[in-house]
């Protein structure tokens, strides 16, 4: 009964005129869509754009090659080398850092620095990991602190929270962890990590008295190293497969060129 009213009444007002005053301002359009006259330009297709390329040399002479030529390769195309974004790194720690050992693009001094950061990890002059755990646990704490309106949440459940610090929190804490060799330092500070960030989701502090390995356990997470040394091990288990597959295939090739009877040993 309703709909039927609802619709007479719709079917009524949509077959009333109602007058519409003449706006002189506005010129008459006459089809559907105004006709609107663009200049026409060719599309442009040399739109080029390089980023986060990395060159690396033993010899400071042929990486100052290396640069200049990029340089140069840029300017073929109608690129230029942002001078303030390039920067290098040496290992060397006995090098001097005076203006005469210093690379040059166009006469340009670049920049000399001690972390480099290059798709997501951090890389030290010193060969050490202490910078990138310590940019892994501030990344992991960024994100977490993104999430807190739904990790903070009481309204919501601890299973949904388990399975939103899973999979957004702890992937940024680990990232590249399965090619650390892991030291008491950076096993630490994962750990001083990992214990702050779960309590710190469940609402829990210190005059609570609650373990640390019952909070895990009621979120479902273990251990970071742990997790690192079963991503060593999956890795490990995926190598041996392959080989043992390619062997197997190599078995059986031979087999089958043994078992084939030629047409005469038939006979």
């Amino acid at each position: 009964m309703v709909f039927n009213r609802w619709r007479t009444y719709f079917e009524e007002v949509s077959t009333v005129e109602f007058a519409h005053p003449s706006i002189p301002s506005s010129p008459p359009v006459y089809g559907p869509v105004q006709k609107i006259t663009v200049e026409e330009q060719p599309v442009p297709w040399t739109l080029l754009y390089a980023d986060d390329v990395m060159l690396a040399s033993e010899d400071k002479i042929e990486l100052q090659r290396q640069v200049q030529a990029l340089c140069h390769r840029l300017e073929r195309f109608g690129l230029k080398l942002n001078v303030k974004k390039t920067e290098y790194m040496t290992t060397d720690e006995d090098e001097s850092s005076s203006i005469k050992h210093a690379l040059r693009v166009n006469g340009i001094e670049l920049p000399r620095t001690s972390v480099f950061k290059y798709l997501g990890s951090a890389i030290a002059s010193d060969g050490g990991l202490l910078v990138e755990a310590n940019s892994r646990v501030t990344a992991a704490w960024s994100k977490w602190r993104s999430l807190t309106g739904l990790l903070c949440d009481k309204k919501i459940h601890e299973h949904l929270k388990s399975k939103i610090y899973r999979a957004v929190v702890r992937p940024v804490a680990i990232y590249g962890a399965e090619c650390w060799p892991v030291t008491k330092e950076i096993e630490r500070r994962l750990s001083v990590m990992e214990t702050k960030l779960p309590r710190w989701t469940a609402g829990v502090t210190r005059l609570g008295r609650v373990r640390n390995e019952s909070i895990r356990q009621s979120f479902g997470v273990t251990r970071y190293l742990r997790r690192c040394a079963k991503l060593v091990c999956d890795v490990g288990q995926t190598l041996k497969k392959k080989k043992k597959k390619k062997k197997k295939k190599k078995k059986k090739k031979k087999k089958k060129k043994k078992k084939l009877p030629t047409l005469a040993a038939f006979m």
